[in-house]
């Protein structure tokens, strides 16, 4: 899924819709007219707009499609469709169904619980270093500078959310941050447990089967 790859920030609409259209085209036959090409298309528009929802709309790409169904014999059910992945995308975001976890979070968990020692080792070393004990709002800053100044792409990809669980989940972080042993595979659980509505056991469950 596009989303889990999203970048925190773009300099405008138009660089946001041509990153979305060129996800969508990846792999796709140059001429997007055809009616193979289309079809496979609109399979990904309607996939994608589950997740992306109103973003989806700054893509010229989807821009083109959704002119086209006006005339397409199956335009109707196009737009059903694309109407029907607004609704998913409306109801993940409420919280009232959960939602799907993307294929590629198995290797995106190992990659991110790597950034995840890394950027605690660095905190811890800031710790250390402070003449009293920080507060929790103290480490929630560390952290922030420390991931918006070092190299660690795919926990600053999530860098809003990772903030959030740090103010919502205070001792859990704290508590996660002083064990002897630093426990990055179950914060990481508990941070995407956090974000999407799951239990951090049916996290850890579902992503372990993602790597068969």
């Amino acid at each position: 899924m596009l989303i889990s790859t999203l970048p925190r920030h773009f300099e405008s609409t138009e660089e946001l819709g041509a990153w979305i259209t060129n996800g969508l085209a990846e792999g796709l036959d140059s001429d997007p007219a055809s009616p193979k090409t289309s079809r496979m298309l609109d399979k990904r528009i309607f996939a994608q707009t589950e997740t992306l929802g109103w973003r989806i709309f700054y893509s010229e790409l989807v821009q083109m499609r959704l002119r086209a169904w006006e005339t397409e014999p199956c335009g109707v059910e196009c737009y059903e469709q694309f109407g029907t992945a607004l609704v998913k995308f409306a109801r993940f975001m409420q919280r009232m169904d959960l939602p799907p976890l993307d294929p590629g979070l198995h290797s995106n968990k190992q990659k991110t619980v790597k950034e995840l020692r890394l950027a605690f080792k660095v905190l811890g070393q800031r710790v250390q270093s402070a003449r009293k004990s920080p507060t929790a709002q103290q480490l929630r800053f560390w952290f922030e500078e420390i991931l918006s100044t070092g190299d660690f792409p795919f926990l600053q990809v999530n860098l809003d959310s990772w903030l959030s669980f740090f103010t919502t989940q205070t001792g859990l972080v704290q508590k996660a941050f002083n064990s002897p042993r630093f426990p990055a595979a179950t914060l990481y659980d508990s941070w995407l447990a956090a974000s999407t509505g799951y239990e951090p056991v049916t996290v850890r469950q579902k992503i372990s089967t993602l790597k068969l």
